[in-house]
């Protein structure tokens, strides 16, 4: 029985002391902003521009 005594005190004890005022968010910052930019694209060289046809070429012949 004591050790229930002493147990019970102690769990009312913690729930006094855990139920202090807690912020569950923290403050809003106003200098954030939610904008986001893409990178530029750099143009395609020539051998790039004849590696893409020439995949999409080949995928155009094994779908028809």
């Amino acid at each position: 029985m004591k050790k229930f005594t002493y147990l019970m005190i102690v769990m009312v004890c913690l729930v006094f002391v855990s139920c202090d005022k807690s912020d569950e968010v923290p403050p809003r910052s106003e200098g954030i902003t939610s904008t986001f930019e893409l990178p530029r694209a750099t143009p395609l060289t020539s051998t790039e521009r004849e590696i893409i046809k020439a995949k999409r070429a080949e995928y155009n012949d094994s779908v028809l």
